[in-house]
This record gives C-alpha cells, structure tokens and sequence, in this order.
C-alpha cells in the first residue's frame, strides 16, 4: 500500500489499482468506502445481515458525534471496531494478494458472512506466515489479536 497527496486529495495504491481518494483525510473514511464499494448496496438493506447492524452503528455515532467536531472522530465500540476490522482486513488481502472473487461475494450474504470472515482470516494468516510478505516483519501482531483488548486492536489497526 502506498499513499501520497494532501489532506483533501490523495492516490492510494493497492495491489495493481490506483485509487483517486477525495472523501476524507483520514484512512478509515477510505476503509469504509472501499468496503461498501466491494460488498455493494445489498447488505445495507439487510437487517439480518452482520454488517450491517455494525455500519448502522458506525453511521448512528458518527452523526451523533459531528456537532463535536471533525476531530473528534468515532469512539472505539465494539462496532465500530468489527467494522473497519472486515475493512481492513480485506483491504490487507487485496494489496498483497489477488482477492478471491468467492470470498467478497460470500461476504455480501448474510448467512455465509461468518464463515467467509473465517476464510479472510486463513487467508491473512497464510499471508502473515509466507516469506515474500511484506507482512512477514509484522506477523506476531497477527496471531494473538484475539486475546487483545478492544483498545488494543484499534491501535494495532491504526
């Protein structure tokens, strides 16, 4: 992944893409975009859908947050954290290897989205232990994130 330009526009390179980024100055505005771009509209409208109870959650604290001002942010909830986690993640997966078609297409249904969150998971992990990852430095961070704390995890995702 790179990133270059300025707080209002900016190029992100993931894998073979090169993605023009004008809706934010910070990453997580780009996660959240790029994870409704890959999942589509659907799961937005899907009340059984596991993503979406957690954007709907993302979107109420931040409209409740916005009087407080842009710097404030989100505050590390529970789902906030499974949200952008899923972002992330598949945003890891698709800078360092090519993304499987099934996958992201498993993850738009409802009854399937746990099981394809624990292939995306093999597959980070199987990423993490390869020898050409640039992942590779950081692979202990992967293992035990279980075990850790919320906060933890937030700093570990930022």
């Amino acid at each position: 992944m790179m990133v270059t330009g300025d707080d209002e526009t900016r190029f992100i390179v993931r894998g073979e893409k090169v993605i023009l980024w004008e809706g934010g100055k910070y990453f997580l505005n780009f996660l959240q975009s790029d994870l409704l771009r890959e999942l589509g509209e659907s799961f937005r409208e899907n009340a059984r859908h596991p993503l979406h109870g957690w954007w709907a959650a993302v979107q109420a604290q931040a409209a409740t947050r916005s009087p407080l001002g842009p710097e404030r942010g989100l505050m590390s909830t529970v789902a906030v954290l499974s949200f952008f986690t899923v972002a992330y993640d598949l945003f890891v997966l698709a800078d360092n290897a090519k993304p499987r078609e099934r996958l992201v297409k498993a993850l738009r249904i409802p009854d399937q989205f746990h099981g394809a969150r624990y292939e995306l998971l093999l597959a980070l992990f199987a990423l993490a232990l390869t020898s050409h990852s640039p992942m590779r430095r950081t692979a202990h961070r992967l293992i035990p994130m279980a075990s850790r704390s919320i906060d933890g995890l937030a700093s570990a995702m930022l």
